[in-house]
C-alpha cells in the first residue's frame, strides 16, 4: 500500500507544471496614459488611442482620430556576484564586471480614427519585450557571453 501512495505522489509531483520565468524580457512601458496610473484597469478602460495595445476593442469607446505616443527612458540594473567560482586549468578566473545594464529607450505610438460611427481603425507601433547586457572583457563569465540583446517591435493593426 505504501508503494501506491509514493506512485501517486511521484505522479502527481511530476504532472505538476513549473513556472518560467521569463518576464525578464517584458517591458510594461506600453503608454503614457498607462503608466500614470501604474496600469491599473489598462485593459479595461479606454482613454486613449492607447487602448490598441491592452484591448483593440476599446477603440468602440473613443470619438474621433487620436494619435499618442510616448517615449519611456529605462535603467536596468544588472550586477553579477560570484560566491565559489574556481578557475579552470590555465584560465584566468576574471573578475565580477560592472552593471551590465545599458540605458534604453522605449517607444510606443498610437493612431486611431473612425470609419462610421460603430467602425474604428487603428495602428499601434511598441516594443512589448527587450533586454540589453554587456559586461567588460575581464569578466568572469567572458566565456559564455560578453553582450546579449533581445529586441522586438510590434505593429498592430485593426
Amino acid at each position: 500500500m505504501g508503494s501506491k501512495i509514493k506512485n501517486t505522489v511521484m505522479g502527481l509531483a511530476l504532472a505538476a507544471g513549473s513556472s518560467v520565468q521569463a518576464a525578464g524580457f517584458a517591458l510594461q512601458e506600453q503608454s503614457a496614459s498607462g503608466m500614470g496610473n501604474a496600469y491599473a484597469g489598462a485593459a479595461a478602460t479606454a482613454e486613449d488611442a492607447s487602448t490598441i495595445f491592452f484591448n483593440p476593442a476599446g477603440m468602440t469607446y473613443i470619438d474621433g482620430t487620436q494619435a499618442v505616443g510616448a517615449l519611456h527612458l529605462i535603467k536596468p540594473s544588472a550586477e553579477f556576484k560570484d560566491s565559489a567560482s574556481i578557475a579552470g586549468a590555465g584560465k584566468p578566473l576574471g573578475d565580477e564586471g560592472p552593471d551590465a545594464g545599458d540605458l534604453a529607450f522605449v517607444p510606443n505610438f498610437y493612431f486611431m480614427t473612425a470609419l462610421t460611427p460603430s467602425i474604428k481603425i487603428g495602428v499601434g507601433v511598441n516594443a512589448p519585450f527587450g533586454l540589453k547586457t554587456e559586461y567588460d572583457d575581464k569578466w568572469l563569465g567572458r566565456f559564455q557571453a560578453i553582450k546579449s540583446e533581445v529586441k522586438t517591435i510590434n505593429m498592430h493593426i485593426f
